[in-house]
């Protein structure tokens, strides 16, 4: 048995004694009982009272009461466990100084909201990117100071997970990348960094691929035209043809490239124009896009099929939205061996989202490919694209017509099993002609 125990014990046989002896020699008995039980409970009482006051005083080692026995142990275990929480605290403590200090020299901006999106914390670089002083904003809703409507819509999103470049609300000639990060119950971090001179740098690189395509295509005219000369003239040397016409493939394979770059340029200095925007009748397009090309490259070759709901329509730019989904057939067909089966496939996803997926069983591409393939110029097998008449820029065009209209370019592909080239379109594009179960119409253009 522990020692304090045996204290209490102690304690209570000198209390049943006196009750004897007080009892036998006073044969008062009930007397005899009150009187040292009554000591026994004010003396503990008065133990509590010491404790009390102990606990209320800090705790402090040299004003611990010491009662002996089971009051003493229990002031120890006290003692221990405050000592225990205070370096506990101060580990706290010294972790919240060093989060801060490490936030405070972040050189992105950082802003801690809580669940409802109030501010809750901001370091020194929120104050001079955004305007967020912690001091003075703490509490506040986010929203209130960012009144840029959509960055508010991407602030609200809580499905986002891609950086949101707009401008900064202290300067217009400042671009910012935001990026939120959710933490905790409900809580979340958005940061902010300046890449004004990465937008600057990029600005530059397209203003120099604009130009540089501009003023190749006068002087490639002229040589193609030359060239056209030279294969017609009848004085030309036989010998000298073959070299002619290689070089009128070459000059017609560098217009398609200057011609892709100048489309490209376009679409990265625009938007997406709601105003040339129709009620795409996608049933239709599709249908009159495999008839034809299943008459001219695909012909004899390649099986389409199509999966097609004929219920959903798109609205969008309709010349681009028919570029998309017929460089996406044509790459199917030119880059699959004769004898594939390809699936144009137009349908809603488990999100409601209008998708165009256009689905090969070929050769496939293989995994560490797939994030290059919208890179300008990137090419799986150069060799095999260059003899197929390939830029480099379809996928890249494709990607940015895609993005002009609020989606993004899904591809999946496994070796030796084919590919899928998916365009997911926002719900905002799907047109849903009537609200009834949808019904897919399966047809095979040969």
């Amino acid at each position: 048995m522990k020692h304090f125990w045996r204290s209490e014990i102690d304690r209570l046989l000198l209390v049943f004694l006196a009750i004897i002896i007080i009892g036998l020699l006073t044969k008062l008995w009930i007397v005899a009982i009150l009187l040292p039980a009554g000591v026994y409970i004010g003396w503990n009482i008065y133990q509590q009272f010491r404790l009390n006051q102990w606990i209320k005083g800090g705790m402090q080692t040299d004003q611990a009461p010491d009662g002996g026995g089971l009051w003493s142990t229990l002031v120890t275990h006290l003692h221990r466990r405050e000592v225990s929480d205070r370096k506990r605290e101060q580990s706290l403590r010294d972790l919240v100084e060093q989060y801060n200090t490490i936030l405070a020299v972040f050189p992105d901006a950082a802003v801690v909201l809580n669940n409802v999106g109030e501010i809750d914390w901001a370091n020194e670089r929120a104050a001079e990117l955004l305007g967020i002083k912690r001091d003075l904003d703490s509490g506040s809703k986010l929203t209130s100071l960012l009144r840029a409507p959509d960055l508010i819509a991407y602030l609200n999103d809580p499905d986002q997970i891609t950086e949101f470049k707009h401008q900064s609300p202290l300067d217009d000639k400042q671009t910012l990348a935001f990026r939120t990060i959710g933490f905790g119950d409900g809580q979340s971090m958005l940061t902010a960094r300046d890449v004004s001179e990465e937008v600057s740098m990029n600005e530059m690189r397209k203003n120099f691929m604009a130009n540089a395509s501009h003023e190749l295509r006068t002087p490639l005219t002229v040589i193609s035209g030359y060239l056209e000369i030279l294969e017609a003239a009848p004085e030309l040397d036989s010998p000298l043809l073959p070299p002619v016409v290689s070089a009128m493939s070459q000059a017609s394979r560098m217009a398609h490239i200057i011609d892709d770059l100048l489309t490209l340029s376009r679409l990265e200095k625009t938007t997406a124009d709601e105003d040339s925007s129709v009620v795409i009748d996608m049933q239709a397009m599709l249908e009159n896009m495999v008839k034809d090309i299943s008459r001219t490259i695909a012909d004899n070759t390649h099986s389409i099929d199509m999966e097609i709901d004929p219920l959903l329509d798109l609205f969008g730019v309709e010349l681009e939205v028919t570029g998309i989904a017929s460089n996406l057939l044509k790459n199917a067909v030119k880059y699959t061996p004769a004898g594939s089966t390809i699936i144009v496939r137009w349908s809603l996803n488990e999100q409601q989202q209008a998708c165009l997926s256009v689905i090969d069983n070929g050769d496939g591409i293989a995994q560490e490919h797939l994030p290059h393939l919208t890179e300008r110029f990137y090419r799986v097998d150069p060799g095999r694209s260059r003899d197929k008449g390939g830029t480099g820029l379809g996928l890249a065009i494709i990607k940015h017509i895609i993005e002009r209209h609020g989606g993004h370019l899904e591809i999946s592909s496994i070796e030796g099993e084919g590919s899928t080239f998916t365009a997911v379109f926002p719900q905002n594009r799907a047109i849903i002609e009537q609200f009834v179960p949808l019904e897919s119409t399966s047809g095979t253009v040969n």
